[in-house]
């Protein structure tokens, strides 16, 4: 396919089912791709002629790339630590994103919606009260979560930053919930143990309970 630019208008080229091409009169081309479009479009020639009538020809072919995230969940009862991996997959070459050192997957703080070098931040409630903390692997997308004993039920997710070697950046998510722990009630006695002792007879034979003298 070859163009030539205008000297007052920009020139469009639509590709069906990809995208149009939009040459500007610096000779800039850009690629606007149909929202369903991935992968590498059908590229495109640009000639140019400058003032001396000498033709320069160059050759442009996008890639778009579909970048999903792989999100995570986990479920323990209370007290327990809990992990679990998130990452991202690349849809056009079928790749998973891999950190490195100078590309490593990193948090998102929960106070100001960015992304932190830190490994480890505050995991909060849904109040916004802290409840324990995320940790993570920016080697591996491990993420652990460490809540505090006295938590039970969901709290707001750990957000991971996966960068693609395109500079494309992806948010997946870790959703850890804590379930109560049946071994304990309010009081501090498990619920076993009282159940126990509400069935089992008692030294004389008999089983406890509200008996009149």
């Amino acid at each position: 396919m070859r163009t030539q630019p205008s000297k007052t208008a920009a020139k469009r080229v639509t590709l069906k089912g990809q995208g149009s091409y939009v040459l500007a009169n610096d000779g800039t081309v850009t690629f606007l791709p149909e929202p369903e479009f991935v992968g590498t479009a059908t590229s495109i020639v640009v000639v140019r002629v400058d003032i001396n009538g000498t033709p320069a020809k160059g050759t442009y072919t996008p890639h778009v790339l579909d970048i999903v995230p792989n999100h995570a969940k986990s479920e323990d009862v209370q007290g327990k630590t809990q992990s679990a991996t998130v990452g991202a997959t690349d849809q056009t070459s079928g790749q998973d994103l891999v950190p490195s050192a100078s590309r490593p997957a990193r948090l998102l703080d929960p106070f100001t919606k960015e992304a932190t070098d830190a490994k480890t931040v505050p995991a909060l409630d849904d109040n916004g009260k802290e409840i324990g903390s995320y940790t993570l692997d920016p080697l591996t997308g491990l993420v652990t979560f460490q809540p505090n004993k006295d938590f039970v039920g969901q709290p707001q997710g750990a957000a991971v930053v996966f960068q693609h070697e395109s500079g494309l950046s992806v948010i997946a998510r870790y959703q850890p919930y804590v379930t109560p722990n049946p071994d304990s009630n309010d009081s501090g006695s498990s619920v076993s143990e009282q159940s126990a002792d509400a069935s089992q007879p008692n030294e004389r034979g008999k089983r406890p309970g509200n008996h009149l003298p």
